[in-house]
Formats: structure tokens, sequence, C-alpha cells
């Protein structure tokens, strides 16, 4: 007796052999006869037209009405604008650290203020006298800070 696979006897009564048995479906199926005037897409000129636009401007003016009423979130501080938005710039000569201080740059985050470091000097071994100047510390204060500015 010869053994067959399960979807080897359905490949064999059956025209396609992963397709199941077809069910009918719960709801009739009718076919629907479409005229050209079924799906209309023209705006209708009756008095329903009518309604529904002077419906849309009433709530347009609403809309309007409540928007006036309405104070702004986040409204301005200054009226007048300014002519620079920090009141550091770079290039300014400040005090900072009880020294005179070069700003590098300014952005809304911050103010990059360049700290001259102190020199080093030492002897070497052979008796001769080195002297090294360090790059400037960088150092971000804010864009605003009341440091005095001490030329521009």
């Amino acid at each position: 007796m010869a053994i067959f696979h399960p979807f080897a006897l359905l490949a064999i009564f059956s025209p396609n052999p992963m397709k199941r048995n077809k069910r009918s479906l719960p709801i009739p199926q009718h076919e629907f006869g479409f005229t050209p005037d079924t799906f209309n897409l023209t705006q209708e000129t009756t008095l329903d037209g009518e309604r529904i636009a002077r419906e849309r401007a009433e709530a347009e003016r609403a809309r309007q009405l409540a928007e006036a009423a309405q104070s702004a979130l986040f409204a301005p501080t200054k009226t007048a604008p300014e002519s620079h938005a920090y009141r550091l710039r770079a290039g300014d000569l400040v005090r900072y650290a009880g020294q005179p201080c070069q700003i590098v740059r300014v952005n809304d985050c911050a103010a990059v203020v360049a700290v001259a470091r102190p020199a080093r000097e030492f002897t070497t071994l052979c008796g001769v006298r080195v002297r090294i100047q360090p790059k400037p510390a960088l150092v971000r204060i804010s864009p605003q800070s009341e440091i005095p500015i001490l030329s521009r």
C-alpha cells in the first residue's frame, strides 16, 4: 500500500493545489449598473448649496472673532527691534576673571570668551631658560551677560 502526503492528494483532485475550497459569501452579491450621472461631481446650485455656503461663512466669521479675542501666546517682550540680538558681540574686549579677554563668537546659546593662561617658565637640564605660552582657554558665558565691555 502506497502512503501519500495529504497535499499530494489535494494536488490530484483540485486544479490549484494552493487554493482552498471556495465558500460562498454570506451576503448575496449583485452587479449594479451605473449611469454616467451616478457620480456627478459638479456643485449644486440649489437652495441646499446656498445653505452650505452661508454656514461656512458663519463658521469662518466665528473663527475670526475667536482668534481676535485671544491674546498672543508668545508675545514679543520688546516692541522696537534691536540692531543686535545679544548684548555681547564677537570681537568685543571684556573684563573676565579680572583680566581683559576677547569674545571669539556669539550665538543664541553662549558667548565664547578666550581667557589667556599664564606662561610657563622653566630651566632645562642644560641651563637654558624656556618660556611656553599655552593656548587661551575657551570659556562659555551667556550672550546677555552683564560683564563690563572694555572696547568694541
